[in-house]
C-alpha cells in the first residue's frame, strides 16, 4: 500500500520548562533521521520547525526543542498539534518493521483463513502497541501487537494474521 502525502509523526503535549522545550509523544521510532518537520497552525497553514534536539522522556514521549521556540509560551501554542512529514520523506523500513499507515485497513484473518475484519487504527499503550480490528458485523476486537499474537504481516497486500487472544 503506497501513501502520498502528510504523515502525523507524532503530537505535542504540555511545555516542558520555560526554554521552549515541548513533550512530544512519538509515533515512529527514528526521530534521528529528521531535522525538518511540520506543522499545521490553525488559520495559518503550514510551518516548518527546525530541530534543534531532543532527548528520551520514557516510552514514546520524547522532549524536543525546535529552533526560534525559545519561550514556554511559543511552545504552548504547539499543545495539541500534530507533527507532520511527507510520506516519502521517511526512511525506508527494514525487513518485517512498517509504519502503522502502511497496515490502516489492513485484512486480518486468523491462523485458519478465516476473515476477521479489517484492521481500524493502533493505539499506543505503555507496554506494546494494541491492533484494533473492525469485523464485517462491526465489532471491535483488541489485538495486542507482540509475537504471540501477530503471526504475519506483509503490509504489501493489506493481509495481516493473528492468533485470537482467546484461542
Amino acid at each position: 500500500m503506497k501513501y502520498r502525502g502528510p504523515i502525523t509523526v507524532g503530537r505535542f503535549g504540555k511545555p516542558f520548562g520555560y526554554k521552549g522545550e515541548i513533550k512530544l509523544v512519538s509515533e515512529i521510532p527514528e526521530f534521528r533521521k529528521f531535522r525538518t518537520l511540520r506543522v499545521q497552525l490553525p488559520k495559518l497553514g503550514y510551518k516548518k520547525l527546525e530541530i534543534e534536539y531532543f532527548k528520551p522522556a520514557g516510552g514514546h514521549t520524547l522532549i524536543i526543542k525546535f529552533v526560534g521556540i525559545d519561550s514556554e509560551e511559543l511552545a504552548r501554542q504547539l499543545k495539541g498539534l500534530e507533527l507532520l512529514v511527507d510520506a516519502d520523506e521517511l526512511p525506508p523500513t527494514e525487513e518485517g518493521e512498517f509504519y502503522f499507515f502502511e497496515l490502516i485497513d489492513a485484512e486480518v484473518f486468523d491462523e485458519s483463513g478465516s476473515l476477521i475484519g479489517k484492521l481500524e487504527y493502533i493505539e499506543t499503550t505503555p507496554a506494546h502497541e494494541v491492533f484494533v480490528i473492525r469485523t464485517r458485523e462491526g465489532k471491535e476486537i483488541m489485538i495486542p501487537v507482540v509475537k504471540e499474537f501477530i503471526k504475519s504481516i506483509d503490509k504489501d497486500s493489506g493481509r495481516i494474521v493473528v492468533k485470537l487472544p482467546n484461542e
